[in-house]
């Protein structure tokens, strides 16, 4: 453990060495690799859960369920992403050069099934249950998602 700074410390460093000195180091993008319990705490915070019917457009009438991040700092849904993928569930990013923030997305029924069992026992907030059981509600809705549901085993 360091000594803590004193006055005098300040007045022969530069700002840069101050923070280098008394930050803690970043850890770099892609360092490792977040597991479930990271990724929850982040859909909890950051993210959202969806399930919908398309009312216009070319594909009108048809259902679409995501699981969706944002973040204005590539490093952590980098890590996210990875780690989605290294559980098995297909997780894509992109930028959004409007609003200059990165979009972790995870798409299909299976694939935002197998995240929220995963996930689900990190899931703190009302809000996010709110849209867990909208999700399984709009999942359970048809006999066919209903058997692409129960084809579906989590390890």
């Amino acid at each position: 453990m360091t000594d803590p700074l004193t006055h005098e410390d300040f007045g022969s460093f530069s700002m840069n060495d101050f923070m280098v000195r008394t930050m803690p180091p970043r850890p770099t993008p892609g360092s490792r690799l977040m597991d479930a319990r990271d990724r929850g705490d982040w859909i909890d915070t950051e993210g959202a859960i969806s399930a919908f019917f398309l009312k216009s457009g070319p594909s009108r009438g048809s259902f679409r369920t995501a699981i969706h991040v944002v973040q204005v700092e590539r490093g952590p849904l980098e890590e996210y992403a990875a780690g989605a993928i290294k559980d098995g569930v297909p997780c894509s990013l992109t930028y959004n050069s409007t609003t200059h923030a990165t979009h972790a997305y995870i798409q299909g029924i299976r694939n935002v099934d197998r995240e929220i069992r995963l996930t689900a026992p990190y899931i703190r907030t009302d809000n996010k249950w709110r849209q867990i059981r909208r999700f399984y509600e709009m999942v359970g809705a048809t006999d066919y998602r209903r058997q692409i549901l129960a084809g579906h085993r989590t390890h």
